[in-house]
């Protein structure tokens, strides 16, 4: 009989199935309870470890995919924590923050999962030599904390997938709390440990080797190989069991591959199969069980079309859903078997092909194999056929097969090498072209590093390429004719070929570059400048005017690289840049290698057609900071030029773009640049940005670039140059590049590769960078990334990240701003610097502008979040001469957000101390918003900040790309902030409101002081005053008094249509406010809106169209606000017109001025000149002229006037008697 569940038994299990469920933790920095997490794994003893840190409990969950592990703490805001897992042989010794602190149990660390007490975290793996991931921030959904404060009782926990840590059944695990410096050791861990006896461990470093073991992590193998290991020609078997991994899910799975054809990098990709994102079948998998897929290679051979003289050491994937968008990658290490090659050969000599010794030269051929040969062949084949020519040696038996050939002619030449292991043959090839005697010329005069055109002729360029020999090094602003501080010969290149589509990439004497040592003859320096070349040249004929070709060099025959100083770059990545952003890319050739370089000789001229314009002093820069590729839903130059409006109508006057030159991939926050002249192309075309500057000039707005000088990316010529392959870094030699990172001792910040700033070639390379984007592009400024790194002092492990006062480094800051100023008076520079204050006061005293970074940010978090135990002290971090700060000019940039910071609106969402909702973050964001916009010096927002935008920097990502809100705009509660931030920059823009020293009232107040409320007050010695008022305190309402400093009429805003405008009776210095929770107001004595601005939508009152007709005085001329421009104005009576004015809208909106509701739109009287300008008039119920009634003189300029449907008029536009009426533009009268 089959077993029948009864109606219990059904309820039972499905309450059980229900309770699992739910049995699950959330990620929100609470702890959900034993019932959820169960007993905890370990139990420290309780007692504070160093500086009251407590490591109490530690928690372990395994639930589906994931991993869940929880501690009990007590910490403060400035520590750091850290969940370590070892789950396999190998593994790592030390922290993987550099803390002072070593793993020294016998079975070293695998993975570890840490972060700060201040929402930011990280996951490490070891990846034999190193920990992989450092300064990869982890989504914000994956892990979560509740410290907020000093010795602050909490909890920390973080969830993993279990395939991130390789799906182990078990593992051993520990938690300790540390510190933020590189000095602090481990101040207490669960299990119990080792704990730091002082602030610096440096010399005594705590060792953890207690961890608590066996602990069940739910996982199993994820991938097998079958056979474990294979041979080339044997048959692989791959399976995958997806279950706890992100692919558990996917209806199909793909296996993309490779093979590494190298002997010593088993982990390399030269041959792969797969397409990345095609569900084409290339890969595909089988499903043998549920989340269970397996593949069958029948031969690794031919899979991968491996050549027969090649050889196969390793084989490396990952997996991936159909269209790619979901990957299995062994956390980002990808999956590796060995494979068993059998025998092989290795050419040790020459080392890469083709070779390309001097003609009439001895040069060694040297072959190794991993057995003894039997016999040993060299062989000269046909070039294009491969046919044998001549056997040239013979050995038996050996290892090694050794020889010298000699060639006495400039062709290329073939060859094979065979050896025999019984009946088995391997064979190697290479080739050799040999070179006559490279030609030593001078360069033309008029040329420089670069692609350089031909002025009136077309069909050629000149190329130009510097290979230094010698460096001369200077200590901070000095240089020639100065004593250097050292210096460093460069071994130097031997041959140097240009390759490209303009000669089928194809090396020869025709196209080898004359070396130019710009008089140095080995001894003296004919010319005295101290410059001993080499500058590699050579003019290339024959192009067709107007075409794209594609170029390197090829150095030494081993190395092709684009020009580092090329305008456009040709990479394999170009195909995935739709033809509507770059129409037109060159294709990427098949013989490049990395990127290549892009000669046109007919470059696309730009035609400027901004006017010249009067520019704010620095100090009064209102600066908005975007990100082209987050910007718009386009992601480009282009599109961003549509907003500009919208941006102008903000107040701001200085746009700072995020990185636009050429940078690694194309989808990036572009801090990984490779070549420093070109725009990126996956914003769109170099054109495109100049007419984005040029728009921007138009609308008197600066734009300022972002430009990192402190590193550049591996890919980066001037690194591969001089590179070493066995260390992956620069040479010793390299003349621009340090081997090691300068200053910075933090791993976390070891971005790409060191400039090294004291080399003359170095700042060279600087100063033409600065030089092509203000001369080229026409910005006017820079914001410089992370000048801290500048320096060259060795780095300090006291002070990881280099922020003690450095004078060298100063000065070299100096010298290129300098630099910059005498070639572009009036340029803008800013700097990120984040240094002690006593050097950041240098530089600001010198005219720099400096960025705060995270800390005024955090304080205006503590300011909106509502919490009495925070400390809002806006004051310290954010005024230019507070007492620590004590900077001589209005220069410090004290920001809410950057590109760096969490969003305070995320922050809001998540940790407000009230409801979450739209509604009290945006309330919170105006109080911060408004104190901060009205500080002295330049004023910054970050991109959509303004709106409340509240994604978390670390959706998809930290830098990964960011929903497009532009729909925020069209919300009711976010346009109030919107308008508060507008009315501060506005005001800024109007009144000189810094010629009085500010009152900042009560701002600097800590925690604790919560119910009391915020004023500041600002002057600008003429008698307009504008106080700031916020009562922070999130439940309860409290008097402010503001401090009026005068009686009469006062005028309040804060962002609501209800409020903005209407004026209230001040009649005592001591008149108090009632503040309701989370309000924030601006009071002025004055009208802080000119009457001619349109503002409201509504049909009167203050900010509105008829308002704005009333008060406006002959010859004014009336405009709307960007965020009128979209909607419509219902007229309850036709307005008329009884002065002369011009009323000036936008034809590019859909702003309709409706009489839908009345019997006209407009009446011009007479005796009246009226002008309008862009208007899209609805016509009322009058039958004659029920757009417009003109009695006097209209000027109508691109309006359009049509019925509302309520009746057919006769006429729309009506002109009475003795009227005139003089048409401009395309007017459209229905």
């Amino acid at each position: 009989m089959k077993p029948i569940f009864t109606s219990l038994t059904i309820t039972f299990l499905f309450l059980l199935n229900t309770i699992c469920l739910l049995a699950q933790p959330v990620i929100d920095g609470v702890f959900d309870g034993e019932t959820v997490w169960g007993s905890p794994v370990a139990t420290a003893d309780l007692t504070p470890g160093w500086a009251n840190a407590n490591a109490k409990k530690l928690y372990v969950l395994q639930q589906g995919s994931y991993v869940y592990l929880g501690a009990e703490i007590t910490a403060s805001t400035w520590m750091n924590w850290a969940f370590t897992i070892q789950s396999k042989s190998g593994g790592g010794g030390y922290d993987s923050w550099s803390r002072s602190i070593d793993y020294t149990n016998a079975n070293k660390i695998d993975y570890v999962f840490r972060g700060h007490f201040n929402g930011y975290s990280e996951f490490h793996t070891w990846n034999g030599s190193g920990w992989s991931g450092v300064g990869t921030a982890v989504n914000a959904t994956e892990f979560a904390e509740n410290i907020t404060a000093a010795d602050q009782n909490g909890w920390v926990e973080v969830r993993i997938l279990k395939s991130a840590i390789g799906s182990p059944a078990l593992a051993d695990l520990q938690f300790y709390i540390t510190g933020d410096q590189n000095a602090h050791g481990s101040f207490d861990a669960v299990p119990n440990d080792d704990n730091a006896t002082s602030w610096n461990q440096t010399a005594n470093r705590s060792p953890l080797d207690n961890h608590i073991t066996g602990i069940n992590m739910g996982g199993g193998p994820v991938v097998t190989v079958l056979p474990a290991l294979p041979t080339e020609q044997q048959s692989i078997t791959i399976t995958f069991n997806a279950t706890t991994t992100a692919l558990a899910a996917a209806t199909k799975v793909y296996l993309h591959a490779g093979v590494s054809l190298q002997h010593n990098q088993h982990f390399a990709f030269d041959k792969v199969t797969g397409n990345w994102g095609q569900d084409d079948g290339i890969g595909e998998m089988t499903l043998i069980a549920p989340s269970t897929w397996q593949i069958v290679i029948p031969n690794a051979m031919t899979y991968f079309g491996v050549p027969v003289s090649d050889d196969i050491f390793g084989l490396n994937f990952l997996f991936r859903n159909a269209d790619g968008t979901i990957k299995e990658d062994n956390n980002a290490s990808n999956f590796h078997n060995e494979i068993d090659p059998g025998n092989y050969l290795v050419i040790a000599s020459p080392s890469y092909s083709p070779f390309m010794p001097n003609t009439n030269e001895d040069f060694d051929v040297t072959t190794i194999s991993n057995n003894t040969a039997d016999n040993w062949l060299l062989e000269e084949l046909d070039v294009l056929t491969g046919t044998v020519l001549d056997t040239l040696a013979t050995q038996t038996g050996n290892d090694t097969f050794d020889l010298s050939l000699n060639l006495s002619n400039t062709s290329l030449h073939r060859y094979k090498v065979k050896a025999f292991f019984g009946a088995e043959l391997k064979t190697k090839e290479f080739e050799v072209l040999a070179h006559n005697p490279v030609i030593e010329l001078a360069r033309p005069a008029w040329t420089q590093p670069g692609i350089n055109y031909h002025n009136g002729n077309a069909t050629k360029a000149t190329l130009v390429l510097h290979a230094p020999v010698f460096t001369r090094f200077y200590k901070g602003n000095s240089g020639p004719p100065a004593t250097p501080s050292g210096t460093n010969p460069t071994t130097a290149k031997s041959v140097v070929y240009v390759v490209g589509d303009f000669n089928n990439w194809t090396p020869s004497e025709a196209y080898k570059l004359y070396r130019d040592r710009d008089g140095w003859d080995g001894t003296t320096d004919a010319d005295g400048d101290g410059d001993r070349g080499d500058y590699w040249w050579i003019e290339i004929n024959g192009l067709q005017p107007g075409q794209n070709y594609v170029f390197q060099y090829l150095m030494d025959g081993a190395l092709q690289i684009a020009d580092p100083f090329a305008t456009q770059i040709c990479d394999p990545e170009d195909v995935n840049i739709p033809s509507s952003v770059y129409p037109n890319l060159p294709a990427y050739p098949s013989q490049a290698i990395d990127r290549a370089a892009v000669i046109n000789t007919v470059q696309e001229v730009y035609n400027w057609s901004a006017p010249v314009f009067s520019k704010p002093s620095t100090n009064n820069l209102n600066i908005y900071e975007l990100h082209f590729r987050d910007f718009t839903e386009e992601g480009t130059y282009l599109a961003a030029i549509d907003k500009l409006d919208y941006i102008q109508s903000l107040g701001i006057n200085a746009i700072h773009v995020m990185p636009v030159s050429e940078f690694e991939g194309n989808s990036s926050w572009g801090y990984n640049p490779n070549f420093y002249f070109a725009a990126d192309k996956a914003y769109g075309k170099s054109n495109d940005l100049k007419k984005f500057i040029d728009e921007c000039h138009k609308r008197k707005i600066q734009v300022f670039n972002d430009i990192v000088l402190n590193h550049a990316f591996l890919s980066h010529p001037m690194a591969k140059m001089y590179w070493n392959d066995a260390t992956g870094k620069p040479t010793p030699d390299n003349p621009w590049f340090n081997e090691d990172h300068k200053m910075i001792a933090e791993p976390a910040g070891w971005w790409g590769v060191d400039w090294n700033h004291e080399s003359e070639h170095t700042r060279y390379f600087v100063d033409r960078v600065l030089n092509h984007w203000l001369s080229e592009f026409k910005f006017d400024g820079f914001r410089f990334d992370f000048t801290k790194g500048f320096g060259q002092t060795a780095q300090d492990p006291g002070d990881p990240w280099a922020s003690s006062y450095d004078q060298d480094r100063v000065d070299i800051l100096k010298r290129m701003v300098s630099a910059m100023w005498t070639n572009h008076p009036g340029s803008v520079a800013i700097f990120e610097h984040l240094a002690v204050n006593a050097e950041d006061k240098v530089l600001a005293d010198f005219g720099i502008s400096m960025w705060s970074g995270v800390g005024h940010h955090n304080d205006v978090k503590s300011w909106v979040l509502g919490w009495n135990g925070d400390n809002p002290n806006i004051y310290d971090s954010g005024i230019y001469n507070a007492p620590a700060r004590n900077f001589i000019f209005a220069n410090w940039i004290s920001y809410p957000e950057s590109h760096d910071e969490e969003r305070l609106g995320y922050e809001l969402m998540q940790y407000f101390n009230g409801p979450k909702t739209t509604a009290n973050m945006v309330d919170r964001l105006k109080m911060g918003y408004q104190f901060n916009l009205m500080f002295p010096g330049p004023r910054m927002l970050w991109q959509m900040g303004e709106l409340g935008y509240d994604v978390s920097i670390n959706f998809n990502g930290r830098t990964g790309e960011k929903p497009v809100k532009w729909q925020y705009f069209k919300d009711p509660k976010r346009i109030e902030l919107y308008n508060q931030v507008r009315r501060i920059f506005s005001l800024r823009n109007q009144y000189a409101l810094y010629t009085v020293a500010p009152d900042y009232g009560n701002i600097g107040l800590g925690s604790g002081n919560i119910t009391t409320p915020r004023r500041m007050m600002i002057n600008d010695g003429a008698g307009h005053y504008v106080i700031s008022v916020a009562n922070l305190d999130p439940a309860v309402s409290h008097l402010v008094t503001p401090g009026f400093p005068m009686n009469g009429t006062w005028y309040r805003y804060n962002g609501t249509e209800a409020e903005d405008g209407t004026s209230f009776a001040v009649t005592s210095n001591a008149d108090t406010y009632n503040l309701l929770p989370s309000s924030a107001y601006l009071f002025t004595n004055f009208p802080a809106e000119k009457c001619q601005l349109v503002y409201k939508a509504a049909d009167a009152g203050p900010g509105t169209l008829r308002y704005a007709l009333s008060c406006a005085q002959p010859g004014d001329t009336i405009r709307f606000l960007y965020s009128v421009l979209s909607d419509t104005i219902q007229l309850l009576t036709a307005l008329d017109i009884d002065k002369n004015v011009v009323i000036e809208g936008n034809a590019d909106y859909p702003m309709v001025l409706s009489a839908a509701q009345s019997d006209r739109a407009i009446h011009v009287l007479p005796g009246v000149s009226c002008e309008l300008s862009g208007l899209n008039l609805q016509g009322g119920s009058n039958t004659s002229g029920s757009c417009i009634f003109n009695e006097g003189i209209l000027i109508a300029n691109k309006i359009k006037c049509t019925k509302s449907g309520l009746i057919n008029p006769v006429s729309l536009l009506y002109n009475a008697s003795g009227a005139t009426i003089e048409y401009r533009g395309q007017n459209q009268i229905e």
